[in-house]
């Protein structure tokens, strides 16, 4: 049987190591692009809903909440590590069989974060932001997903009513709007200085 290298080329050509990703060759267009058109919960949803929205809304919402720069930005990438790998079901990542995967991606996050964040270690209120982002989002957009979640998430309900009035409901953007936004997020938080060139 022949080896197939377990790598991946982006949208800019760049080959990516999945086992030993070399995270700094990996352009912010590359990661916009693949997480604007990952759709959010394996795309058992009536409307498109991206990874790259979701980070936006974790943006916000961690701004709201915490008004905290560093935690903001760490918010905004904390799925990156989709970009190189999609959005795997969550209930798969923590199969005994697939604890390599797992390994994997938490690994690759560790090195987003030190390149974005400057530290390796995810803060908890950015899973707890998440978490609410989760529940909110499957509450308005697929309420059978959401009753699974509020069998192990108390807090569910309470987590939906916080972010509604917060953000209001999913925009479930096309992905050249989204694609936009997540550049123009990018540079709030991370290029202030830096001039940009709207895309469309």
């Amino acid at each position: 049987m022949r080896n197939i290298p377990a790598t991946i080329v982006t949208l800019s050509g760049v080959e990516v190591d999945l086992l030993d990703p070399e995270i700094m060759d990996i352009p912010i267009s590359d990661i916009a692009n693949s997480l604007a058109r990952t759709c959010r919960f394996g795309n058992q949803i009536p409307v498109f809903m991206s990874v790259a929205e979701h980070s936006i809304n974790a943006a916000k919402l961690t701004k709201y909440l915490y008004q905290d720069l560093a935690l903001e930005k760490m918010a905004f990438c904390h799925e990156f590590a989709e970009a190189i790998f999609g959005d795997m079901p969550s209930p798969l990542k923590y199969e005994p069989s697939l604890q390599g995967y797992k390994f994997l991606e938490k690994q690759t996050m560790k090195l987003f974060y030190m390149r974005f964040c400057g530290v390796s270690k995810q803060r908890k209120e950015v899973h707890i932001v998440d978490e609410m982002l989760l529940c909110w989002e499957a509450w308005h957009l697929n309420k059978y997903i959401f009753n699974k979640i509020a069998e192990r998430v108390t807090e569910a309900q309470n987590f939906v009513t916080q972010v509604n009035d917060l953000l209001g409901k999913p925009e479930c953007l096309p992905y050249e709007e989204i694609l936009v936004r997540f550049n123009n997020k990018f540079q709030e938080l991370f290029e202030p200085n830096k001039i940009y060139k709207r895309l469309c």
